[in-house]
């Protein structure tokens, strides 16, 4: 059995007086803070339906094949890739941010030499924040949640999403205006801003 599973059973069996410092010490073993970054592929799922299973799959392939060495050049760790989706942590917010935008500049360029139906575009969340690592179960916290929210759910083809955390952080290194966005997880109303990166900052 994991180590990560042992503690939390013994959390679990803890007294309410024990839990505080059981939960203090999972945080000290899993817990890292990076920026969280999500990428998902458009049109995926309508892919599959329309073109089929081998076509997804080639398009899965050119996504990885032409994403992995531009979000490597960024300061970042790969921590997952599924199916259409990439799962990457970066020390600095801006440097996640950026590899989003580079990512879109580059499959607009490619998209311009492809068929329609092999064009891909993306949609990328950030988030900031502490969270749990558990290399052999999974990941687990408010930015792993979060960032997967904004890019995969609320952004929209080749549009980029961070979090109000990482706009704080970021605010004054950041070259390109941006939208703010209201939103709502689970009854809580949040704020978002989407990065307008085809725009020049005061244009």
């Amino acid at each position: 059995m994991p180590k990560f599973y042992q503690m939390l059973d013994e959390l679990n069996a803890a007294t309410k007086s024990e839990q505080t410092h059981l939960k203090e010490r999972i945080w000290n073993t899993f817990g890292i803070e990076k920026a969280v970054f999500v990428l998902d592929m458009s049109r995926y799922s309508s892919t599959i339906y329309t073109r089929g299973v081998f076509h997804s799959l080639k398009m899965i392939r050119m996504l990885r094949s032409t994403a992995t060495p531009i979000i490597k050049k960024f300061k970042s760790e790969i921590l997952e890739q599924k199916a259409d989706n990439f799962l990457v942590i970066f020390d600095q917010s801006l440097d996640a941010v950026n590899a989003a935008v580079a990512l879109n500049q580059t499959f607009d360029k490619v998209n311009r030499t492809t068929p329609e139906l092999e064009n891909i575009y993306i949609k990328v969340g950030i988030d900031f924040g502490k969270f749990l690592r558990v290399d052999e179960v999974g990941f687990f916290g408010l930015p792993i949640n979060l960032a997967s929210k904004l890019g995969e759910d609320l952004a929209e083809r080749s549009k980029l999403l961070i979090s109000d955390t990482v706009f704080e952080r970021i605010k004054e290194a950041l070259k390109w205006p941006v939208e703010k966005i209201k939103f709502s997880v689970s009854g809580l109303e949040l704020a978002a801003y989407k990065v307008l990166f085809q725009q020049k900052a005061g244009s």
